[in-house]
């Protein structure tokens, strides 16, 4: 596993182009917060006789923790949901860029680490989540998430499963840039830190990407290809090769080339 100080110190340094290159990840954002904002509406008995529409789109007010809340791009989505939004990251720049651009009333930012979050217990009535748990322990960041809830409390999340970017680890011969926990075991962690599962999905996305230094520029420009201390990246040599390979083997349709990416998603209650 990646160690911390280097995560901290690659999402640091991308904290200002993240946003140009982080297509992927909103897509996954508005997801989440879809999901959150169906389950939400769900979880409160809505009648005629109280005056509320039954399709009313605003969740009923609660407290939201975003953990690995980034530049925002997750509490952007939820900002007029009538949320009180708290934000966490590992990465202070990073809060720095969604402190810019967002509103954030109501709530406060802090920098901290998923595995040990800096709030008391049962906090919050929601924590949501979206391609940041890949980068922490599943067993601790989950247990963290129950921690911080109310009982009954919502977790929603998303978390990129072992078929991600399978295609650059097959041509440079690299280790898993991050933890990828599949579906199974993500339901079986969930459920031993004390969830109650409700809802779960599976996607696999395709990226194309002009060459594969196109791809390997992007994960930088977002944070996610951290450099273990001592750890070297390829050397131009198998670079190059790996980039003819890679077109042979994964070459796009027309032209460039493909990346996989695998989707989990998963909305969690807390057992009361």
């Amino acid at each position: 596993m990646i160690e911390k100080s280097a995560i901290k110190k690659s999402f640091s340094r991308a904290a200002r182009t993240y946003d140009a290159y982080a297509s992927l990840q909103k897509e996954a954002a508005g997801v989440v917060a879809s999901l959150l904002s169906r389950f939400a509406r769900e979880a409160v008995p809505v009648t005629v006789e109280s005056g509320v529409a039954p399709n009313a789109p605003l969740m009923p007010p609660m407290t939201l923790l975003d953990a690995g809340s980034g530049t925002g791009a997750l509490s952007a989505f939820l900002k007029d949901e009538g949320c009180r939004i708290f934000g966490v990251d590992i990465a202070l720049p990073m809060l720095e860029c969604s402190q810019e651009s967002l509103p954030w009333t109501g709530g406060m930012l802090a920098t901290g680490d998923l595995e040990a979050l800096p709030f008391k217990d049962a906090s919050f009535d929601a924590v949501a989540s979206s391609l940041a748990l890949q980068w922490t322990e599943p067993e601790l960041s989950f247990r963290e998430a129950a921690r911080v809830l109310k009982p009954g409390g919502l977790f929603v999340f998303s978390t990129l499963g072992p078929a991600t970017l399978h295609e650059l680890r097959d041509c440079l011969g690299s280790d898993a840039l991050a933890r990828f926990t599949g579906m199974i075991e993500a339901l079986r962690l969930i459920e031993a830190s004390g969830f109650e599962t409700v809802f779960s999905e599976e996607r696999l996305v395709t990226k194309n990407y002009p060459t594969l230094r196109d791809l390997l520029i992007t994960l930088k420009q977002i944070g996610a290809s951290p450099v273990s201390k001592g750890r070297m990246g390829p050397a131009a040599s198998s670079l190059k090769k790996a980039e003819a390979d890679y077109l042979k083997r994964f070459g796009g349709e027309g032209s460039g080339v493909r990346a996989t990416y695998e989707l989990i998603y998963i909305v969690a209650r807390k057992r009361a």
